[in-house]
């Protein structure tokens, strides 16, 4: 869930998104690769069967083409499309649940820690775009392990700490590509359907510590015919209806993205989209959410890797970016 949360605030805010993992696997060396690769798949299997719970997820998504405005707010004649895969895994480690009685309060105290993989390949299909340089294929990875703590009956601290790798070439990965990040967040409940965390998101992607504003809400309140619902918990905002156990309708906001690091500079491409998102459940384990809808204030630019160059860009009258275009996305998840 912080995964997400630090997701939220760098897609509003910084220019690195997209936070998953990625193993590198050269040709040269495929025999080595495939036995790395059903290592962590063997070890992935042994830590869900001994979770008690557990979650896999693919989505895939696609940006329509549309026009593309340089920095000086020109038709260039350029135009391109995005599609973009990701998928991830997220594991309950272990879990701890102790009866705490303070006075005539009794609640009970959780500790828990999970670990998440994640990782994204993002496609461009650009026409008349040769002068800028910009990537074909962009890779973002993550892992992180996740710390939940009760602190009292209404605050739960929840914090996470990993490493994202942001390149445009899983064939030379170095050092310089590899952030570390993490999140410390602090979650009230306000009411049994309402929680609201504020806190702290970090990473070091311009060689030193930088800190951004996290913020969670998670509210749900049940209504005639269904439950109503809002969930603003990620990169993704939701408000909607639950009309039965397997299905559900909301209008949903997601914030998303992509980056690669260089030695001095960077490429950025975000995303803003919204539309209508049905989503199904299948037996007891598997939902299958789908997307329609448009994607707004897409951006896609390259600058220094400096503090300073970013916050000019952000400080433009207008980031080079595309016209607004039609956003389509599938996905399913199945929950152990």
């Amino acid at each position: 869930m912080v995964n997400k949360q630090m997701q939220l605030v760098k897609s509003l805010i910084h220019p690195v998104f997209g936070t998953n993992t990625f193993v590198q696997i050269k040709n040269e060396n495929m025999k080595t690769g495939k036995y790395l690769a059903l290592f962590l798949l063997m070890l992935t299997i042994n830590i869900c069967t001994k979770s008690a719970h557990a979650q896999v997820y693919v989505k895939s998504s696609l940006i329509s083409s549309s026009g593309y405005e340089d920095k000086d707010s020109l038709k260039t004649g350029s135009k391109g499309s995005a599609n973009m895969i990701r998928a991830g895994v997220q594991l309950k480690l272990s879990m701890k649940v102790d009866t705490v009685i303070k006075g005539t309060d009794t609640f009970p105290s959780v500790t828990m820690w999970n670990v998440g993989f994640d990782g994204s390949r993002t496609h461009f299909n650009n026409k008349n775009m040769k002068q800028y340089d910009f990537p074909v294929n962009v890779y973002n990875g993550r892992v992180a392990v996740t710390y939940m703590h009760t602190l009292n009956k209404k605050w739960t601290l929840m914090s996470s700490l990993g490493a994202g790798v942001y390149t445009s070439s899983i064939d030379h990965i170095t050092a310089r590509q590899v952030v570390g990040e993490g999140a410390l967040i602090f979650i009230r409940e306000i009411r049994p359907n309402l929680k609201i965390g504020v806190g702290v998101a970090f990473d070091n992607t311009f060689g030193f510590p930088m800190a951004y504003p996290g913020l969670l809400i998670d509210w749900a309140v049940d209504g005639r015919g269904g439950k109503y619902f809002v969930r603003v918990n990620s990169n993704e905002l939701k408000a909607g209806m639950k009309f039965s156990e397997s299905v559900q309708l909301s209008f949903s906001f997601e914030a998303s993205g992509a980056s690669a690091l260089y030695k001095d500079k960077m490429f950025t491409h975000t995303f803003l989209a919204a539309g209508l998102t049905p989503e199904f459940k299948v037996g007891k384990h598997i939902n299958i959410p789908l997307t329609v809808g448009i994607s707004g204030a897409r951006t896609m630019y390259s600058h220094k890797r400096k503090i300073s160059d970013f916050f000019s860009y952000l400080n433009r009258d207008n980031v080079p970016g595309f016209s607004p275009s039609l956003y389509a996305s599938a996905g399913i998840q199945y929950v152990f």
